[in-house]
């Protein structure tokens, strides 16, 4: 289960290592997510059922509102590495 997270400045997921980090983040509807890439590698952060899906590439970020989301969980994954997944809940 994910724990919420109340601090904006936390609302950062972070590729590393082929992995999200967190992989389950709790947030509320409006509230700005990031994701930043920390490998060698590109990446995307893509959510499904919603239209976000990012390409992003070594040293590079990813910044968007959670506006627009319906509360309820959303899963997540890289479409160039299929294994590295998570899920974000939007309360």
């Amino acid at each position: 289960m994910c724990d919420d997270l109340t601090d904006e400045a936390r609302f950062t997921i972070t590729i590393e290592d082929f992995k999200f980090a967190p992989r389950c983040l709790v947030t509320t509807a409006g509230s700005r997510v990031s994701v930043a890439n920390k490998d060698p590698s590109t990446h995307t952060f893509t959510v499904i059922g919603t239209d976000i899906d990012a390409t992003i590439l070594f040293g590079g970020a990813f910044h968007r509102g959670t506006e627009g989301l319906a509360p309820g969980d959303y899963e997540f994954f890289c479409a160039l590495h299929p294994s590295m997944k998570g899920t974000l809940t939007v309360v």
